[in-house]
């Protein structure tokens, strides 16, 4: 075993007498090391003037005066390369502890042989533990950066792989080709999860795991996680549904972006163990005090079950039931270990409850304290009950449990009088008896449940009576819905409770329209011709710039509205380049949005507002959809023409007539045509002059309303009127009216009258030019 080196540098103190005295006194039998002295001089110690077998374990500084320069400047030298202890005078005693520390000082007076020998190997077993755990960390540190730099190569030639599979299976293929190309993308995408797994417990496991608390809407936290399933839904045929209960605040300061993980986590893993059932989430809350709520969120399924001793080892790590439940539905193991993890790191509770009866369903729940955001401002009417819905009834023709009782609640809570009814026999009957109804809300599974395996079906007309209905329509179900009834509504599933209440307010107030069929293809035309751009792929596998540098050098030489900035790349990585291009592009050029391409998705999402603060103004994950990337890009371009028009508005030098020129951006408004889905120019007529008809009675309103300085009511109407502004493509109109309903959020109206004076004035410009679309379109 090699000796413990002790180097002594000791001034005056007879430190080494001491200690010879002790060696010969005392048996080293209790020590588990041979200890060896060695004394030298300070200026051997400072030029490291010896020789030496080994390096010392420690150095010992002992002197009667500590203040001296070359006494710091050796221990300047040595400090952080082994440990150092000082023997110091009493009078010394504060000076040397505030310089390392009291657990490397002794007191000269009160030195005791045994205590000092004591002390130097706790200093050793403090300097061991120490290095132990750099090593660990920096093994852990190892392990990520690998993981990291694994995710991305893997990646990178997946977003190549997956991107071309996306666009052959929109090609003209044949169905056994397409299959083969299905399976692929399929595999595609249970790797990624897997890799996406692996990564994310890698990193709770090392604690680099970030929460950002941000005030957040619940229903839209909800909704988001349920939007983000519903394809797999569709596929498995499954209904997705949720209600929150009333009396949960509207908005709480909690982070979004991991609860929003564990919603995914816990829905996704319901679809997927649930076939031709439901799953529904339900949000409840207990009000505690200050300000602060309990939220109790639960996904409830209708799928395979649990057997109740089984639940124990559901969220251990890498744990399945049993060998074929991972035959048949794969993955990791890791989804719900994952969210145990963050909801405890949150300072919550994760749990699950199960029959046990085989297809009897689970209930996955979870509950969180979180605080009130008090800012909100605005209290949305869709949370009270509604006079202009009260004692309305509702025919509610559905066909699953959960999505009826929250359909009612909801009705039920505005006021109106939901009659629940299982089958259209029964509807047609009620109807034909004489029963009147203020709506119909008709799920498209009923029209289909006699006959599945049709691709149409008629909206029954109910003897022809004035009844809407409102249908509730799967997005992508490819069957048509067919009426000879102008009163059917279309609503897309999973019920957005903002969109119904919307939806029903313009029934019920006669404003509404609808629609006779669905579309089934967003992109009836290219979306070139509606959002062109200039972009700029900057990615280390493309064939435009292959590097940062280099697009920051044909930056210098070429304006671009969208740069799609690849995050490691060589000579210079997609931080390092977009910091670049916001802090020394020139006044005078155009900054462009810049969207981050990444495999680190999970980071990115935690914490965006740092990639924001940088530069980067979207993100697309690798390997990406062109779903995404389409989605990304509309965005963009409709971010890049505000922009341009916010500028031209701004600016004083522009003529009048070119102002007025911009009242309507007919590219939206042909896309809206588009949407229709509609051949005919009828419709087109129809929902002008209701426009026109409407628009003039709402900007009465909000004059009248300013009298008053109701702000609630001026916030529903300037929201009413610039979502109608932005379907016909009155894209000034909208922006002017989405600035009233800002003040109107601030309940801050003291610029209200000037702006709304503006607002008026381009109301006219757009009323003519719609005027004269009319005339055109009757030609």
């Amino acid at each position: 075993m090699t000796a413990v080196q002790l180097l002594l540098v000791d001034n005056d103190l007879n430190v080494f007498a001491l200690l010879e005295q002790w060696r010969q006194e005392n048996s080293f039998e209790d020590f588990p090391q041979e200890i060896v002295f060695r004394a030298h001089s300070i200026d051997q110690i400072t030029a490291k003037d010896w020789a030496w077998p080994q390096e010392p374990s420690v150095l010992i500084l002992a002197s009667g005066d500590v203040t001296t320069e070359k006494w710091w400047g050796t221990l300047e030298t040595w400090q952080g390369q082994i440990p150092v202890l000082l023997i110091v005078k009493q009078k010394d005693f504060k000076i040397a502890v505030d310089r390392v520390g009291w657990q490397a000082v002794l007191g000269y007076q009160s030195l005791n042989p045994a205590i000092l020998i004591h002390t130097i190997f706790a200093l050793l077993e403090t300097r061991r533990l120490a290095d132990a755990v750099s090593e660990i960390r920096n093994n852990a540190q190892n392990r990520e950066d690998f993981l990291a730099n694994m995710s991305h190569e893997i990646r990178t030639p997946m977003s190549g792989i997956m991107g071309m599979v996306t666009l052959l299976l929109e090609s003209d293929l044949s169905a056994e080709h397409k299959e083969y190309l299905q399976m692929i993308q399929d595999s595609g995408e249970t790797l990624l999860t897997l890799i996406n797994d692996i990564l994310d417990y890698s990193k709770i496991e090392a604690g680099k795991i970030t929460f950002d608390n941000q005030a957040m809407d619940v229903q839209v936290l909800v909704e988001s996680a349920l939007d983000l399933l519903a394809t797999r839904a569709v596929e498995n045929q499954d209904e997705l549904s949720m209600f929150v209960e009333p009396g949960v605040p509207i908005r709480v300061i909690a982070p979004e972006v991991r609860l929003r993980q564990i919603l995914v986590n816990l829905v996704g893993n319901a679809v997927k163990f649930t076939s031709r059932g439901e799953v529904h989430i339900h949000v409840n809350y207990h009000y505690l005090e200050d300000g602060r709520y309990e939220l109790v969120f639960s996904v409830v399924d209708t799928g395979i079950g649990i057997a109740p001793e089984k639940i124990s080892q559901l969220f251990k790590p890498y744990s399945q039931l049993d060998a074929s439940i991972h035959t048949r539905y794969g993955g990791t193991g890791l989804g719900l270990a994952i969210s145990k993890r963050l909801i405890e790191l949150m300072g919550g509770q994760i749990w699950a409850e199960s029959s046990g009866i085989p297809g009897g369903g689970s209930t996955f729940s979870f509950r969180l304290i979180v605080q009130e955001d008090t800012n909100s401002g605005i209290k949305l009417e869709r949370q009270s009950f509604q006079p202009l819905m009260n004692k309305k009834s509702a025919m509610l023709l559905l066909n699953k449990k959960h999505q009826t009782e929250t359909l009612s609640r909801v009705l039920n809570f505005w006021g109106m009088q939901p009659l629940e009814v299982k089958h259209l026999e029964e509807a047609e009957a009620l109807v034909g008896e004489g029963r009147y109804f203020d709506v119909i809300i008709l799920d498209q599974d009923v029209l289909f449940a006699e006959k599945p395996d049709t691709m149409s079906q008629y909206v029954p007309s109910f003897d022809c009576l004035k009844i809407p209905v409102l249908l509730l329509k799967t997005p992508g179900d490819k069957r048509e819905i067919l009426s000879d009834n102008n009163m059917v509504y279309l609503l897309n599933k999973p019920v957005k409770i903002a969109q119904l209440y919307d939806l029903l307010r313009s029934i019920f107030s006669g404003s509404s329209r609808g629609k006779r069929k669905a579309v089934t293809a967003p992109f009836a035309i290219r979306p070139g011709e509606l959002f062109p751009l200039r972009i700029l792929l900057a990615e280390d596998e493309a064939t435009i710039v292959d590097n940062g540098k280099s697009a920051l050098e044909v930056m210098e030489r070429q304006d671009f509205d969208v740069v799609l900035m690849d995050m490691i790349m060589p000579e210079m990585n997609g931080k390092d380049a977009t910091r670049f291009i916001r802090s020394s592009l020139p006044p005078n050029r155009t900054q462009p949005i810049i969207i981050a391409l990444t495999a680190n998705t999970g980071e990115l999402r935690a914490d965006f507002g740092s990639y924001s603060t940088i530069g980067f103004d979207e993100y697309i994950g690798k390997p990406f959809h062109i779903s995404r990337l389409k989605q990304v890009l509309q965005w963009a371009a409709q971010r890049n023409r505000q922009n341009k028009e916010q500028n031209l508005w701004g600016n004083p030098e522009v003529d009048e007539s070119m102002s007025g020129s911009l009242a309507i951006d007919r590219n939206a408004l042909k896309m809206f045509w588009t949407g229709l889905g509609e051949d005919t120019h009828k419709m087109q007529n129809e929902l002008i002059h209701m426009f026109l008809k409407s628009s003039p009675e709402r900007l009465k309103q909000i004059f009248n309303l300013l009298k008053t300085n109701d702000a609630e009511m001026i916030y529903h109407l300037a929201h009413t009127l610039k979502g109608e502004g932005k379907t016909f493509g009155a894209v000034r109109f909208a922006d002017l009216c989405r600035q009233m309903e800002l003040l109107a959020k601030e309940r801050d109206l003291s610029h209200a009258p000037a702006l709304f004076m503006r607002i008026e004035k381009e109301y006219d410009k757009v009323a003519m030019e719609l005027e004269q679309i009319l005339s055109d379109i009757n030609k």
